[in-house]
Order: C-alpha cells, then sequence, then structure tokens
C-alpha cells in the first residue's frame, strides 16, 4: 500500500479522484485531514470514496437554488436555516 498525503494532490475544477477499498476509520481520517474548510465535495458508500473540485457554475446553480427554496418556504409561511454544506454520516450496520 502506497500512503499519499492529500495536500500533494492537486484536484483541478470539474475533475474527481476515486479511492478504492477505503475502511471507515480511513475514510473518517481522510475527512479530518482535509477539514471542514475544503472546495471539495466528498461521497463514501460502500468502501468507495470519491473526492470531486466543482466547478464555479456549481456554486452559481447552488445560490439559484437555494435562493428558489427560500422564496417558496417564504410563501408557504414555513421556517428555514441556511447550514451550508454538510458532511452526513452514518456507519453501516453489520449483519
Amino acid at each position: 500500500m502506497v500512503a499519499i498525503r492529500f495536500e500533494q494532490i492537486a484536484i483541478e475544477p470539474g475533475e474527481r479522484v476515486i479511492l478504492r477499498r477505503v475502511d471507515w476509520s480511513r475514510f473518517e481520517a481522510i475527512l479530518r485531514e482535509l477539514g471542514d474548510d475544503r472546495n471539495t465535495r466528498i461521497a463514501y458508500f460502500d468502501e468507495v470514496l470519491e473526492i470531486m473540485a466543482p466547478l464555479p457554475e456549481h456554486g452559481i446553480n447552488k445560490e439559484s437554488l437555494g435562493d428558489l427554496v427560500k422564496i417558496l418556504l417564504e410563501e408557504l409561511g414555513l421556517g428555514c436555516i441556511a447550514i451550508g454544506s454538510t458532511t452526513l454520516k452514518k456507519l453501516k450496520q453489520q449483519a
């Protein structure tokens, strides 16, 4: 196994890196290493980790969609708290 620090990897906007056979503890360690203040998006499922650097257009689309949701909720009289992006984690249960 080759150990690579994530600071050694440069992911350009629109590109992605896929890592296979990443167990849960390694996934947690990678999240800690990357930190909360990052410009990449992380997806993890079934020991496959995908790290993606979004294009600038994704930010524009995100803002437009967020504005639309805020207007809709306001019209429906519902409250909303914008928390930005977050990582949702649930450890797979063993059979």
